[in-house]
């Protein structure tokens, strides 16, 4: 039975709308996890990190990808406390003030954008083979309209639809992929000894070239797909039982994500027919899959790979839209009265996702010549990931939690908590490093610099102009200001 998740819209009042709570831990879990998009990102993007450090960019998914188990605790233990849509304003306005959410809630909600237009840029990569086309601009971008059309057709749904559909996606995924995974191990006619992991493949001949290829390009494919973990707690405001739920959906789709990356990169290691040549032709993991499968069998995994893309951008734009959504709740977001509208039917934030539908279609008339903006949106989110954990580090020398929750990091806490803010800080200065291959200049100055100057300064404009206004007459009072009057009053919050 659904139940009507108890928050009230900021500064009003007014109740814009409700979000329902349908969603069980696997339901939250599948969702986050489909939005991260593993397996479709390795796809992708596996090639490059191979082309640029060989096999040693196996070491990046493991650094990255205990580094992110570390945040996953941290974003686990702020989902126990505050299972809320738009969890990283959310958090960063509970723990830092308003002010301070605001600003690390714009700068997120500009990163999610610009990584959800990456998703429909991507994505008719793995379509274009199985059709046999040749991809012309034309059908690339009609392509790219279509699945978005079938993301927004899910999203308004209502959140019920869309966990059904991501649960039976990732069951489907799963079996599939460590299917595939397994049968290129057994059926590859050439095998590469583990010691591949070890290798430049030619791509560097001393340490220090190997290091600079390995943080300029080798640990990006982990980068660039081991992200977005929040989201398991942006749904909890539609989980049961959130505040022990969204947690273990949180750790969940992070330890999924790891395990399954993990294996299917000393998979395709082991897999390559020939060292020099791998990096030959650019399409590393398709040669491979042509190798061990044959055609049929590439074919097939391209479909899946094809499938998890769809799957992942519309569930990637169900956290994107529930970040706009609940910023607008507190009307702190232009158009918060059509941003925070949700249905009568399906309780879907109906005006958000035709909103973030929109703004995620409209790069799209420009084509593949605005390609390159997307190199810089995981360097929005690692900035917007850096102050989060910054804020929460503050709060937490500051005594916080002061209240247990049903997941809580104990005495461990802190340490993970420097941890957390070190390794985010180091990896966006990695991303905004003005690099040919990874930052590229445009106009002027690097990519990522221009998607990060973009919400500051459109920001600082509405700041001064609207919030700040607003704030100092009271308005916008946010759904974490009240939960910290009742804390700080000695309730316990359910």
């Amino acid at each position: 039975m659904s139940e009507t998740a108890p928050l009230e819209s900021g500064g009003t009042g007014q109740r814009h709308g409700s979000l329902a709570r349908t969603l069980s831990t696997f339901g939250n879990l599948a969702i986050t996890y489909s939005g991260v998009g593993a397996a479709a990102g390795l796809f992708s993007l596996f090639g490059f990190s191979l082309g640029v450090s060989g096999g040693t960019m196996l070491w990046g998914w493991i650094i990255v990808g205990l580094s992110w188990g570390v945040l996953s605790l941290l974003w686990a233990e702020l989902a126990s406390h505050y299972p809320y849509a738009g969890a990283v304003y959310q958090w960063s306005a509970i723990l830092g003030g308003r002010r301070v959410g605001w600003w690390v809630g714009w700068i997120y909600l500009f990163g999610v954008i610009f990584t959800l237009t990456g998703y429909y840029f991507v994505l008719p990569a793995s379509i274009v083979p199985l059709l046999g086309i040749e991809g012309t601009e034309g059908q690339v971008v009609a392509m790219a309209a279509v699945c978005l059309i079938v993301a927004f057709l899910a999203n308004a749904g209502g959140i019920t639809i869309l966990g059904r559909l991501n649960k039976y996606g990732v069951a489907l995924e799963m079996g599939v992929f460590f299917v595939i995974t397994l049968l290129v191990m057994v059926l590859a006619p050439h095998h590469q000894p583990l010691s591949i992991i070890n290798d430049t493949l030619g791509t560097s001949t001393d340490g220090s070239g190997w290091l600079k290829n390995f943080l300029g390009g080798g640990i990006f494919v982990s980068l660039w797909v081991i992200y977005s973990f929040e989201n398991g707690g942006t749904l909890g405001e539609e989980t049961v039982d959130a505040h022990r739920k969204a947690p273990r959906a949180v750790l969940g789709a992070w330890a999924v994500t790891f395990v399954a990356g993990l294996v299917f990169i000393v998979a395709i290691l082991m897999a390559i027919p020939d060292r020099a040549t791998i990096n030959t032709n650019g399409t590393p993991v398709s040669d491979v899959m042509a190798s061990a499968l044959g055609d049929l069998g590439s074919s097939v995994y391209l479909i899946v790979i094809a499938c998890i893309t769809l799957l992942g951008g519309t569930a990637f734009m169900a956290g994107a839209v529930r970040h706009a959504f609940s910023m607008a709740r507190d009307n702190m977001l232009p158009a918060s009265g059509v941003l925070s509208r949700t249905s009568t039917r399906t309780a879907a934030p109906i005006g958000a996702i035709i909103v973030v539908t929109v703004i995620t279609a409209l790069p799209l008339l420009a084509s593949s010549t605005i390609v390159v903006l997307v190199a810089g949106a995981v360097a929005v989110m690692y900035v917007a990931y850096f102050l989060m954990t910054s804020v929460m580090l503050v709060a937490r020398l500051k005594g916080w939690p002061h209240q247990a929750a049903p997941f809580r990091l104990g005495r461990a806490g802190l340490a993970l908590n420097i941890y957390g803010v070190l390794f985010s800080l180091v990896m966006m200065v990695n991303l905004m490093w003005p690099r040919d291959a990874t930052n590229p200049a445009k106009g002027g100055l690097p990519v990522a610099w221009w998607l990060i100057g973009l919400p500051l300064v459109l920001g600082a404009v509405y700041y001064v102009t609207t919030i700040a206004p607003r704030l100092r007459r009271g308005e916008g009072l946010t759904d974490s200001e009240e939960v910290l009057r009742e804390q700080a009053a000695g309730t316990q919050v359910n």
